[in-house]
This record gives C-alpha cells, sequence and structure tokens, in this order.
C-alpha cells in the first residue's frame, strides 16, 4: 500500500493557521495528504488536536530580525526536514517564506510559497528591506509556485526578480466559505442603530485613527449610528492600538469596543456595513471577504488588496487612504442610503464575495501540487 504523500506547512502563529488556513488543511486532507504544520505555539494550540495535523512548535519573531533567532529557526527547519522527509513544503508569512524555503532547497524539497501582503519589510526602502529583498531572491529561486493576493504585490516581486511569470500565480485572497459565511443563516434581530463594524488586528495602518476621526463627525451629524470596533491588541507590535486608547474612545461613546472573537458572524450579522480604511501592505483582507459573504455593504480603501472586494458605488464605496474626512463622506453616503438601495448593495456584495470562494483556492493549490508530483 502506498503511504500518503506529506506536506509541511508553515506559518508564524498557530491563530493565523487556525483563522486563515485551517479550512485548506481540510481540504488537502480529503485528498490523502498527511499534514504537518509548523508554527508558534499561542492559546490556539488545543484547537490543532481536532485537526489531525502533525504539530511542530517553532518560535517566529515577526516584529524584528535577530540573527540568533533567525539562525536558530532555519537550523530547526532544516532538522525537521531531514527527519520528515516531506514531499513538499508549503510557506506563509516572512520568516517561513524566507527561512523555511531556504531550508527546503538543501534537500530538493518542491515549494509552493504564498504571499499574503509585504507587511512592513518593504514600507521603506533602506537596509532592512534591501536585505529581505536578497533573503527572498535566494530563498524563492527555488519554489514551483509563488501564489500572491492582489495584482500589485505578483509585478513587484517579478519587478525585483524574486519571482517571475511562470512560477506567480494570483489567487483571490485566502477565498472564503460562502456556506459558513451566509447571512441567511444568522435570523438575529439588528441593532437598533445603523451599525458600521471595523474588524481588523489593531494596528494604526488599518486606519482605526481614521475611523474614530471619522466616527466623531458622524455623530455630530447623526447621533443614531453606532461605531463597532473587533479585534486583537498586538502588544509586541510597535504600531499597536493601546487599551488605553481604546477605553478613551470607549467612555466618550465613540465606540463600542467587541474584543477579539473567534466567530465574528453574529457580529457581522448584525452590523449594516463593513469598514476597513486600511493602509497596510495588505494581501486581500479577509475581514472584507468574510464581510462580502455575509452581504453587508464595504467601506474601505482605494488601496491594493482592498479595492479588490469593492466596485464603487454597487456593493460598497471606496475612500482615499489617510483621509479621515474622505471616509466620513463616503460613511455618510451609506448613511443616507434608501431601503432599496441599501438592499441592492448587500446583494451586490454576496455576488462579488462569489468571485472569492475558497474553492478557487483549493483547486489553485491541488493544480500546483499535482503539476509537482
Amino acid at each position: 500500500m502506498e503511504s500518503k504523500k506529506k506536506i509541511i506547512i508553515s506559518i508564524n502563529t498557530v491563530w493565523n493557521l487556525i483563522n486563515f488556513r485551517k479550512s485548506l488543511i481540510q481540504f488537502l486532507q480529503s485528498k490523502d495528504f498527511e499534514i504537518y504544520v509548523m508554527a508558534q505555539p499561542d492559546k490556539y494550540n488545543e484547537k490543532l488536536n481536532f485537526m489531525n495535523v502533525k504539530f511542530i512548535p517553532i518560535y517566529v519573531n515577526s516584529q524584528k530580525l535577530s540573527i540568533y533567532n533567525d539562525l536558530k529557526l532555519f537550523i530547526l527547519y532544516i532538522w525537521y526536514f531531514f527527519r520528515i522527509k516531506p514531499d513538499i513544503f508549503l510557506g506563509y508569512t516572512i520568516k517561513p517564506n524566507l527561512y523555511g524555503s531556504l531550508a527546503a532547497k538543501f534537500f530538493g524539497i518542491p515549494v509552493i510559497n504564498n504571499i499574503n501582503g509585504l507587511g512592513k519589510a518593504f514600507q521603506k526602502r533602506g537596509l532592512l528591506s534591501s536585505f529581505v529583498i536578497f533573503i527572498y531572491r535566494l530563498s524563492l529561486s527555488w519554489s514551483k509556485t509563488i501564489f500572491f493576493q492582489n495584482i500589485e504585490d505578483k509585478e513587484f516581486f517579478i519587478s525585483l526578480k524574486i519571482s517571475n511569470h511562470k512560477n506567480s500565480k494570483l489567487l483571490p485572497g485566502s477565498g472564503v466559505n460562502l456556506k459558513t459565511f451566509n447571512e441567511d443563516l444568522y435570523n438575529v434581530p439588528k441593532n437598533d442603530l445603523f451599525t458600521f463594524i471595523l474588524i481588523a488586528r489593531l494596528l494604526r495602518e488599518k486606519g482605526i485613527f481614521e475611523y474614530i476621526q471619522a466616527a466623531k463627525l458622524i455623530k455630530k451629524d447623526y447621533p443614531r449610528v453606532k461605531f463597532q470596533l473587533m479585534g486583537m491588541i498586538d502588544k509586541a507590535n510597535s504600531s499597536s492600538i493601546s487599551q488605553e486608547d481604546i477605553d478613551q474612545w470607549s467612555s466618550e461613546g465613540i465606540i463600542e469596543f467587541l474584543g477579539a472573537q473567534d466567530d465574528v458572524r453574529p457580529f457581522l450579522a448584525k452590523a449594516d456595513c463593513m469598514v476597513l480604511p486600511s493602509y497596510y501592505n495588505e494581501g486581500t483582507p479577509k475581514c472584507l471577504l468574510e464581510a462580502a459573504a455575509m452581504s453587508k455593504p464595504i467601506i474601505t480603501t482605494d488601496w491594493k488588496g482592498c479595492r479588490n472586494t469593492v466596485d464603487h458605488g454597487v456593493n460598497g464605496f471606496l475612500c482615499k487612504p489617510m483621509d479621515p474626512i474622505d471616509l466620513y463622506n463616503q460613511l455618510k453616503k451609506m448613511i443616507n442610503l434608501r431601503g432599496n438601495d441599501l438592499q441592492k448593495f448587500k446583494f451586490s456584495s454576496r455576488n462579488k464575495a462569489k468571485m472569492f470562494d475558497e474553492r478557487i483556492v483549493f483547486k489553485e493549490y491541488l493544480m500546483s501540487i499535482r503539476e509537482i508530483l
């Protein structure tokens, strides 16, 4: 009897894996692949117990480069690749992509990478970005397929000669499950007030301050409007919004803070519109795909990755990045939509989400894996 083909999937944290790659893992398992996971442990570890994967803890400092820690991480990849002898390596997030791919190169293990946004490393050209570009060229030169979530990142990598036209492919973000993200499953009463919701990691570049400033302006003109904020405070990140800021905004009645939630669907079901004024180096924000699948109109920035989810004036509105006044104007347009027009936006969002069906992502991965094998 032929043994199962082994795939190692590596990502920065278990939280990231559970929230963004769980359904892909389940799909690959249904195709009879044996899955190993290499990620940094966190409070979501126990959820891996129900996924039938072999978990290998690694320690990834995503916020900074450290010669000692990064070398230790690279050696760990070498050691486990030698022991497990996987048939394919799937890399996600910067350091697993860099060091995991480089280690795979030593053993001739085929690599599939996913570039889900460029993060901070490429925001400013300097010593850090030059080093990252160099390591990317070295590491990804062996990659059979490099998946991108927006055309801008794909063209950027090709222009830097990190990837090429042959191995670069475009995905519809991380995809969204249209069956589970469906407003029709949630027969919940709407909020009493017209409700905007922002769901994101609570970083400055996600447009949190612009959201707050626009909310203050809206509340002067439209007192019966609610602004919700949901997400995780990342204390290790220098761009993180502080708990003190959130407490201040909550006490002033500007926002209702929902904290971090494992299941966003009940909150999306009750909200009227999703807002993400991001100017972060996004791939395609999953929160926007989930909101669209839940038939929510979207207000987001005319920014790479974000703009993919909105047809302006059809299922939402695009605003200028880092411009709270323009965001205020788009929020006002949404509030003033009449009942039938709002329903059209909702219907159009659900239709838009079909372009990002996670089954499209699964099909692309399976095609690349079969080409390799």
